[in-house]
C-alpha cells in the first residue's frame, strides 16, 4: 500500500530514451503511444523511451496494466461540453510524464514481486496447515 500511495517518491526505473537527433529537445506529451510489443512508449517525435520490462504489465487495474492506464489517460483533450483543455504537461517541470512513466514502472515491477513472495509465503503456510 506504502508504494502505491507514494507512487510519486518512487525511484524511476532506467528506461532507455532514443532521442531523434533531427528533431529539437521537446519533453511536451501530446499523446502518449505504446508500441505492439509493449517494449516502447512514443513521447513525441523527439523522444521514445524503450526496454520497458514485460513483467510490468502483470500488475493490473482492471483489465489493463497501470502503464497502459497512464498512456490512455495523458493526453491532451478538449471537454466538448466546457470547452475546457485538460493538459498532463506541467510548465514547472517539463520532464514529468516521462518520470511519471518511468515511477509506474518501478511501481508496477514492485507490486508484480511483492504479490509474487505474498503468494509464496501463502502457499507455504497453506502446506504447512495441511501436514
Amino acid at each position: 500500500m506504502v508504494i502505491h500511495i507514494n507512487y510519486e517518491q518512487a525511484d524511476e526505473y532506467p528506461l532507455t530514451y532514443n532521442e531523434n537527433s533531427t528533431v529539437s529537445m521537446n519533453w511536451h506529451v501530446e499523446k502518449l503511444r505504446l508500441a505492439p510489443d509493449k517494449k516502447a512508449v512514443r513521447v513525441n517525435e523527439w523522444l521514445t523511451l524503450t526496454d520497458i520490462p514485460s513483467q510490468c504489465f502483470q500488475y493490473q487495474l482492471g483489465e489493463r496494466s497501470a502503464l497502459e492506464w497512464i498512456i490512455d489517460q495523458y493526453t491532451i483533450l478538449k471537454d466538448p461540453r466546457s470547452g475546457i483543455l485538460i493538459d498532463p504537461n506541467k510548465l514547472e517541470d517539463e520532464r514529468c510524464t516521462v518520470s511519471l512513466i518511468c515511477k509506474i514502472v518501478s511501481v508496477s515491477l514492485e507490486t508484480v514481486e511483492l504479490a509474487k513472495r505474498l503468494n509464496q509465503t501463502v502457499s507455504i503456510t497453506e502446506l504447512m496447515d495441511i501436514n
